[in-house]
């Protein structure tokens, strides 16, 4: 269900109904990683991070293969099951 608001991110937040997939872009980068954040520690429990969030960052990454072991990895991550949580949260950044 796509929604293009702060308003209706800001509600799934706050009800803790999750959709599958968030694409945050925009120009204020600052609101990025403040969503980004926010969204990530609503969704993995308290203590459980190291089990339950991902991160991959592709920015420094410019070689083909790098980036295709570096997306593999990303989407392991994806159908990983969440220990003593609800969710688990995959964040990936700056992927061409």
């Amino acid at each position: 269900m796509p929604f293009l608001d702060e308003t209706q991110l800001n509600k799934h937040i706050k009800e803790q109904s999750f959709a599958r997939l968030y694409c945050i872009y925009g120009g204020e980068s600052y609101l990025k990683k403040h969503y980004v954040k926010t969204l990530a520690a609503a969704a993995v429990a308290e203590g459980f991070e190291g089990f339950n969030l991902h991160r991959f960052d592709a920015g420094s990454e410019k070689k083909q293969d790098a980036l295709a072991a570096l997306l593999a990895s990303a989407l392991e991550a994806c159908q990983a099951v969440p220990v003593m949580s609800r969710y688990t949260c995959t964040i990936v950044k700056d992927f061409p």
